[in-house]
């Protein structure tokens, strides 16, 4: 069941996206800046396991709590909240605890940040997202996809994962990788954004690699020259007459 709806979750973020599922699941996860299910989870059970512990006395929830927590019953219930503890670095709970008004807020900010830092390294080990993985640091929605086409190569380009000749020849026998608009070279990433001369007037004069494009300065645009305005062309007009 778990599983499922992980995969329920997963496909759903592919389709708002609109990009192919040979995506990475770290970059479809941090485009959208949805959390995953497991982590979600965790920070329900961890936090009603925080709010059993400080129920007052007497009360059939906390008793029940009690005897598990004291006779060190293994539930189904109490090893799956281990587990998830344990995972996302939250500190364990104890019946001594005093009452605290935002210990679901603690919760959700431990496991966000163990979420994060399991994102980040997972990200850094694929070679897809060698370059997505120093810019993205942060599982954070980009507001710039609006669920079109367009949309959806924008995604795909960034995440290292266009749909060229070259990846898709990958997984189709005997397909023609060239590149159907020059017929140069193989349709790569750096051929699409670097020599595919149907796109040379779009680039600027300085862009030659595309992996440090984005650390190099550009000089400011140059203001447009002011123009006379017409109140004050008119007398000399009229002088010449």
């Amino acid at each position: 069941m778990r599983v499922a709806i992980w995969a329920s979750c997963a496909t759903i973020n592919y389709q708002a996206l609109g990009v192919h599922r040979g995506v990475p699941n770290e970059a479809v996860q941090g485009e959208v800046g949805w959390s995953s299910f497991e982590a979600r989870e965790a920070v329900a059970k961890l936090a009603y396991e925080r709010r059993l512990s400080q129920l007052p006395d007497g009360r059939w929830a906390r008793e029940v709590y009690k005897y598990i927590h004291l006779k060190c019953i293994n539930t189904r219930w109490v090893l799956r909240t281990k587990r998830l503890a344990e995972r996302y670095g939250v500190a364990p709970c104890r019946l001594t605890e005093k009452p605290q008004r935002d210990r679901r807020a603690k919760v959700r900010e431990a496991v966000q940040e163990a979420e994060s830092a399991c994102w980040r390294k997972t990200a850094t080990e694929k070679p897809a997202l060698s370059l997505y993985s120093k810019a993205k640091q942060e599982i954070e929605k980009e507001p710039m996809y609006e669920n079109s086409k367009g949309s959806g190569l924008l995604c795909e380009a960034r995440c290292g994962m266009p749909r060229t000749r070259l990846l898709r020849a990958r997984y189709t026998p005997n397909r023609d990788t060239t590149c159907p608009l020059c017929t140069l070279e193989g349709e790569s990433i750096e051929h699409i954004v670097l020599h595919r001369p149907a796109l040379k007037l779009q680039r600027p004069r300085d862009f030659t690699n595309f992996t440090t494009f984005a650390a190099v300065p550009h000089p400011p645009p140059t203001p447009p020259a002011a123009a006379t305005p017409p109140d004050e062309e008119e007398p000399e007009e009229r002088q010449q007459q």
